[in-house]
Parts: C-alpha cells; sequence; structure tokens
C-alpha cells in the first residue's frame, strides 16, 4: 500500500519542520509496511527527521539517538571512503 502523501508533500512537511535553510542530505530509512506505521527518515547536516506517512507529521529525532547516530556513522563511512580515492587518486 503506498502512502498517502506525495514526495512534494513530505518535502514541503520536512522544510517546515527543519527550516528553509538547512540541508536535507538523503533519505537513511524508510518502512511502507500497513502492518506497521509507515514512516520515512532523512538524513540532514545535523541529525534526522521523522516523517510519519499516515498522520502527516514530522520531527526532529534527537541527536544521541540510536537512529540519529546511524547516519552519523554512515556518513562519516562515506566520507572516508571518498577520501580514500581521493588519496589513491593523487
Amino acid at each position: 500500500m503506498q502512502s498517502r502523501m506525495s514526495q512534494k508533500a513530505v518535502d514541503e512537511l520536512i522544510r517546515k519542520t527543519i527550516g528553509p535553510k538547512r540541508a536535507v542530505e538523503a533519505p537513511f530509512k524508510s518502512s511502507t509496511s500497513p502492518k506497521w506505521a509507515r514512516y520515512e527518515t532523512y538524513g540532514r547536516d545535523r541529525g534526522v527527521v521523522y516523517v510519519n506517512l499516515d498522520k502527516g507529521t514530522a520531527r526532529v529525532i534527537d541527536d544521541k539517538s540510536r537512529c540519529a547516530k546511524g547516519w552519523a556513522k554512515r556518513q562519516a563511512r562515506t566520507a572516508r571512503i571518498a577520501e580514500a580515492k581521493i588519496a589513491k587518486h593523487s
């Protein structure tokens, strides 16, 4: 079952929640199973934004949460890989 929110509506909700000048970097996690609450989480410059697709709500997740730490770990790994590629080609 698809979410009832369009991607444009999700984007507007995120902008309203975190502010227009903050960066959203990439989708991080999602669940669209009708058995559970449908959600998407997006990594941002500092932390994670949780969007509940059923209720049409969004909130910023605390930086100390497991999800936010997982996002930070993923970003650090991506940066290390990019730096290794640059060093390899230098």
